[in-house]
């Protein structure tokens, strides 16, 4: 995990913890006026299995990402942003901003109810896409010497990536959580992660 993760895995964890979900959803939860929640609703889950399915797609999406920039690397494409420990968790910290921002300007789901959206499966979503994406390019990088073991690897990363992203707003749609928070998380991803390569 990089800092979010575990900034997010311990506050969330006092926060269930200790009760006060609806407290810290009002305080830092993303809703029309609360510029905290811009960022501080990454750091607050509405319950254990939300806590729990957000970190292990989390984890698994940097892990995809990191994996794939470390053989791409070997390759002759360095991306720093992603190897970098400290540029790693500024774009992070970025795009998750970024993804608040817009969608505290665009999402009309905060004019009509006062409850805080929380949580961080919109920037889930985004780093699950950027593992896609990075995947592909991995794809490129392997020359026809090379082993079948590593095109069947990124065949799975693809999979698993395209699998985390359907399932996670598939379940998000089902709960009636903000999907426009996530296709923005999406978006922003696409960006981010496409134009270095």
């Amino acid at each position: 995990l990089s800092a979010i993760g575990w900034i997010s895995l311990v506050t969330s964890t006092a926060i269930l913890v200790t009760g006060n979900v609806k407290l810290a959803s009002q305080l830092m939860g993303r809703s029309e006026g609360n510029l905290i929640g811009i960022i501080g609703s990454y750091f607050v889950h509405g319950d254990w299995q939300h806590l729990t399915i957000n970190i292990i797609a989390y984890t698994y999406g940097v892990m995809i990402l990191y994996s794939c920039a470390k053989y791409l690397h070997k390759r002759g494409v360095y991306l720093s942003y992603i190897l970098n420990w400290k540029k790693w968790n500024l774009l992070e910290l970025s795009l998750a901003a970024l993804i608040g921002i817009i969608d505290l300007m665009f999402n009309k789901l905060y004019k009509y109810t006062n409850i805080p959206a929380v949580g961080m499966s919109d920037l889930v979503s985004a780093i699950l896409f950027g593992g896609i994406m990075l995947s592909h390019a991995l794809r490129f990088s392997i020359n026809t010497i090379e082993s079948n073991l590593k095109k069947a690897l990124y065949i799975v990363i693809l999979f698993n990536s395209l699998l985390l992203v359907v399932s996670n707003t598939y379940s998000a749609l089902i709960a009636g959580v903000n999907i426009l928070a996530h296709m923005y998380g999406i978006s922003f991803s696409a960006l981010v992660f496409f134009i270095p390569l």
